[in-house]
């Protein structure tokens, strides 16, 4: 299939590489002719992912550097990519680029300032109904099947906290902004895998980059009072602490629900090594949520992983 497609679009003489996937079911291959080089994101047919990664593409426009689209076809699902090379900002942590890790933090507010009443973000809201999927991946393959935890009375007292700050302060959201999701190419930070963008908290970018278990930034404290300082939307550092301890909760607790599930559903174990940094992450943030079941819930999670 891939060979037709790349006929289609290329006349001269080409080559054809797989390269390494993400956690999505999308395919990538890295096409190469005589005088350029292309990557090729193939899914399934009429892929819903595809359709919001080229609209998505249009909304952002001139806003933040991505990859540019020279070619896609909706109905087959693929998209023609410039090629960006393979360097993520996840690869330069030994280095601790802080001019790019403080590039990212301020790129945030480019998603922000996008229309919230743009049509492609009518059904796509940080809603309860999306807040329950993620609280259920996390406790039925993490929590129970994982852990084998069975008793989490903390659950309905968190859920409850999680829901009312994830209504505060919205705006559009990329939904998935760590360090495998910016890519660097001659010193330039590139934005990839944002066609989940949606609407929620305006910290949720914010907490997804800096408490990352991919990356694990060594000067945490730093990067939040950094981000506070060119925030729009708090005027209280306590209450912006707050509700970015909250928000960053929620955010590790899916993080570990979705390791789970690809562990046992997609036999991707390579991602159960980030289990530690997110626990010793959820950790240090319910030692300062006022609430004391986020802190008996993370003592559960510890003994189980025991």
């Amino acid at each position: 299939m891939i060979e037709e497609l790349v006929k289609k679009i290329l006349d001269d003489t080409y080559q054809i590489d797989i390269m390494k996937g993400d956690a999505s079911s999308r395919k990538y291959y890295r096409v190469k002719n005589n005088s350029n080089s292309y990557v090729i994101v193939v899914d399934g047919p009429r892929s819903q992912q595809v359709v919001d990664y080229i609209r998505m593409s249009e909304v952002l426009g001139n806003r933040l550097r991505i990859p540019k689209i020279y070619n896609d076809d909706r109905d087959a699902s693929f998209i023609l990519l410039e090629d960006i090379g393979d360097k993520h900002l996840f690869d330069d942590k030994i280095n601790g680029n802080e001019k790019l890790v403080k590039k990212a933090l301020n790129d945030i507010d480019k998603y922000q300032s996008i229309d919230k009443n743009l049509n492609i973000f009518s059904q796509k809201k940080f809603d309860d109904k999306k807040l329950n999927f993620e609280l259920n991946v996390a406790n039925e393959y993490f929590l129970k099947r994982h852990l084998n935890l069975t008793e989490l009375n903390e659950i309905e007292e968190i859920d409850k906290l999680i829901k009312n700050v994830f209504q505060k302060k919205l705006v559009i959201c990329h939904r998935d902004y760590h360090s495998k999701n910016l890519m660097i190419k001659s010193d330039e930070l590139i934005h990839i895998d944002f066609q989940d963008s949606m609407i929620g908290p305006s910290l949720y970018d914010t907490v997804s980059f800096i408490e990352d278990p991919y990356f694990e930034h060594k000067n945490k404290e730093e990067l939040r009072k950094y981000y506070f300082d060119i925030d729009t939307h708090y005027d209280s550092y306590d209450e912006y602490m707050r509700d970015y301890q909250i928000i960053a909760y929620q955010r590790i607790l899916k993080a570990l629900g979705s390791y789970a599930f690809l562990n046992y559903e997609k036999e991707k174990e390579d991602y159960l090594k980030y289990i530690p940094t997110a626990i010793k992450t959820l950790e240090e943030l319910s030692e300062n949520i006022e609430e004391k079941a986020f802190e008996k819930l993370v003592a559960k999670i510890k003994r189980g992983n025991l």
